[in-house]
Order: structure tokens, then C-alpha cells, then sequence
């Protein structure tokens, strides 16, 4: 990977973005930096903000072995359930039949209802 400085393109670009490293949101001012990987032609990853920069190459590797790491959990998740198929699913008549049977959700607060999933009330 390569991370390159750059003028902004326009004032369009300017403003709120994504880090393309760690996913932060960061202001995207005159200058910016852009990561850059793999051989010609490369591909850009996109904007990286100052604090992976100033991170430097260790701080950003440990993000993307981060990354890598949790897209191979994801990827044998998705793949297991894949190859185990589809049991059991609703159709939209009967999705449609219980939202107007439960006309709103079991309990009014987010507190209220980690209460009862805690004392084993709810699955």
C-alpha cells in the first residue's frame, strides 16, 4: 500500500469523509492524503485521515490487519450459513399478518427491554 499527498480536487470534495483506513469520519481540507494499493493499474482505497498518518506504517497495518481478520470471520459465517441453507422462512403474508397483531414494540425503552432479556423473560 501507498499513501500519497494530494491537492483537493475541488471545493465539492471538501468536508466531512470516511478514513479508508479505520473508517473514522475526519474533515477533508486543501490537502489530503490517499492510499493507494496492489500493482499498475492500482486501485484506490480512498481518503486517509490525519490521525493514521500521524499513526504511522504500524499503526495503520495493525488497522488493516484488523480489517483482514474480521473479513475472514465474516466470510466463513456467510459461507457456513451458505452451505447450510435455508430452513425456515417467513412469507411477507405472514410478516405483513404480525405487524398488525403486535401494533408496537414489546417494551417502551431500550432499558426495559435488556431488563427482561436479562432476567431470561424474552429470547
Amino acid at each position: 500500500m501507498r499513501i500519497t499527498v494530494h491537492q483537493t480536487g475541488s471545493d465539492a470534495d471538501l468536508g466531512e469523509q470516511h478514513c479508508c483506513i479505520c473508517r473514522q469520519r475526519f474533515h477533508l481540507g486543501p490537502v489530503s492524503c490517499r492510499a493507494f494499493s496492489g500493482p499498475a493499474p492500482e486501485v484506490l482505497w480512498g481518503e486517509v485521515c490525519s490521525a493514521c498518518v500521524q499513526g504511522g506504517p504500524d499503526y495503520i497495518q495493525r488497522w488493516l490487519d484488523s480489517f483482514a481478520w474480521s473479513a475472514r470471520m465474516s466470510a466463513a459465517q456467510k459461507t457456513e450459513a451458505a452451505e447450510e441453507g435455508i430452513s425456515d422462512c417467513p412469507t411477507l403474508d405472514e410478516v405483513l399478518v404480525a405487524e398488525s397483531f403486535y401494533e408496537r414494540p414489546m417494551f417502551r425503552t431500550p432499558e426495559e427491554y435488556d431488563a427482561a432479556l436479562s432476567r431470561g423473560e424474552i429470547l
